[in-house]
Formats: structure tokens, C-alpha cells, sequence
């Protein structure tokens, strides 16, 4: 509970409160503010992304740093450390090329569904089709 009360807590919904009153008040309609928000998506998809390529990198070389002090002292830093932060920066690096091929497990071609924007929601289970 004491994060419900923390400054940062509130510093987030006041941003987040910002950021959808800027919406609600920018357009004239609700087709307006919906394409807004999702080019905001977008946005923040492809920030998601940046940011997986960054940590990747980060995670492989600090991991290649550990198995260095494993080198050193294999008493106070383990091997798994080291190991298990490869395979976290190889999974977040490589994470942009998964996507595709496990749609494609799931049944859907490339250019079906996905992306930032969601088009093609109409080829998936569950997903409205037009013209029913």
C-alpha cells in the first residue's frame, strides 16, 4: 500500500491523466481521438522495442563482465550468473524476430495481423469481420 501513496505513484497517473485529457480535448471526434491513440501505441511499441534492444546489450556485456569476476574469484560470483544474464540479453535482443515466426505457429501470415497498429484484427479468432 505504501506505493499507492508514493510521490512516484502520483507523478504516473498525473502524466497518464495528462496524456488522456490532452486526447479528450484535442479533437472533435471519438474517430479522432481513437486514431491519436493509436499512433500513441505505436509510439510506445516501438519504444518497448528500442528499449528490449538496449537492455539486450546491456545484459550481454554485463554478463560478459561476470563471467570475468567468475574468472577471478569463481568462489564469490557463481556460474550461473553470468550464464543466466546471457541468455536474458540474447532473449531481448533476438525478441523483435520471434514475433513473426510464433504468429506464424499460431496460424497467421506476416502481413495478416500485427504490428504496432493492430490491422488484419479481423483474421483472428474471436476478431469481428466486416460485413457480419
Amino acid at each position: 500500500m505504501k506505493f499507492f501513496a508514493s510521490h512516484k505513484f502520483k507523478l504516473i497517473l498525473t502524466i497518464l491523466g495528462l496524456f488522456f485529457v490532452n486526447f479528450a480535448f484535442a479533437d472533435k471526434g471519438l474517430g479522432d481521438i481513437a486514431t491519436k491513440m493509436t499512433d500513441a501505441i505505436a509510439s510506445v511499441g516501438k519504444l518497448m522495442t528500442a528499449i528490449a534492444y538496449l537492455a539486450g546489450f546491456g545484459f550481454l556485456v554485463f554478463g560478459v563482465l561476470k563471467f570475468k569476476q567468475h574468472k577471478d574469484n569463481p568462489s564469490q560470483v557463481t556460474l550461473g550468473t553470468p550464464v543466466v544474464m546471457v541468455i536474458i540479453g540474447a532473449v531481448l535482443v533476438f525478441i523483435g524476430g520471434f514475433v513473426a515466426p510464433l504468429g506464424e505457429t499460431f496460424g497467421f501470415e506476416k502481413t495478416q495481423v500485427g504490428g504496432f497498429s493492430g490491422s488484419g484484427v479481423e483474421q483472428m479468432a474471436g476478431g469481428s469481420k466486416k460485413g457480419s
